[in-house]
């Protein structure tokens, strides 16, 4: 099945919002591509409808409200790897870009060969990012599943169920000691006995819960609580999350 790419665009300048679109259609069409783009007119409307996973994030910095380098500290908040391309007036402005692990940036106007080469890159990095996949076994079919696709995973009897990022669940097979073996490579800790979560949608952390993206907190047992955190410690000095305070202090 051909992978659709899922593209944000936040401009609150229809002009450059709509060129941005044209030229993603053009790059389509030569690369026999499916790409799905959404516009989006100011930060917070793109913040607060975060639910699914973006592939490809185009972000003006000069945006009225919140600007577009503060909106890229929020959204590494909530998606540490979503590839992101500022789109500017100024180059200067972009520069800091490396802060928010952005890939590249545009300058207005944009060139079509400019932006094809910086497609071909997002491409890449995109590429780079889905070939993180974990094969998960269910009753009657197995589902080849992207770790970013995996909020959190519980243990329940001799099941595990696959708690995902767009709300829906798997209900699978499997040892989760087995499981955490196989993905302590990938961003993935163990709060406690029953639960293994996707450390880059951590939001909020204290004495007794974890909280993540969607609202759920999971506890934190005493036993795990010191390992829990030395390994989130690790995750964030090597990815980042934006923020110098990603999640709080815990207490």
């Amino acid at each position: 099945m051909r992978k659709i790419y899922r593209v944000a665009i936040v401009e609150d300048e229809a002009v450059w919002s709509d060129a941005l679109q044209r030229m993603l259609r053009t790059f389509e069409r030569e690369n026999g591509l499916t790409i799905e783009s959404t516009v989006y007119t100011s930060i917070e409307t793109f913040l607060a409808t975060y639910k699914e996973r973006y592939d490809l994030v185009f972000m003006d910095i000069e945006l009225p409200g919140m600007n577009g380098m503060d909106g890229a500290r929020k959204l590494r908040e909530i998606d540490t790897t979503v590839t992101l391309i500022f789109v500017t007036n100024l180059a200067q402005f972009a520069v800091q870009g490396y802060e928010v692990s952005a890939l590249d940036y545009l300058v207005k106007p944009v060139n079509y060969n400019n932006f094809s080469v910086k497609m071909l890159s997002a491409l890449e990095a995109i590429g780079k990012a889905d070939s993180k996949r974990v094969a998960v076994f269910g009753k009657t079919e197995v589902h080849s599943m992207s770790i970013h696709e995996i909020l959190y995973v519980e243990v329940y009897g001799h099941h595990l169920l696959f708690h995902k990022t767009d709300g829906s669940s798997v209900d699978a097979c499997g040892s989760l000691s087995t499981l955490e073996e196989e993905l302590k490579d990938m961003g993935f800790s163990r709060c406690n006995v029953c639960y293994l979560l996707n450390m880059k949608y951590i939001t909020k952390i204290n004495a007794q819960n974890v909280t993540l993206a969607d609202g759920t907190e999971l506890q934190i047992s005493r036993r795990r609580r010191k390992e829990f955190m030395d390994e989130f410690a690790v995750y964030i000095g090597k990815y980042g999350r934006g923020s110098s305070t990603p999640c709080g202090s815990p207490s």
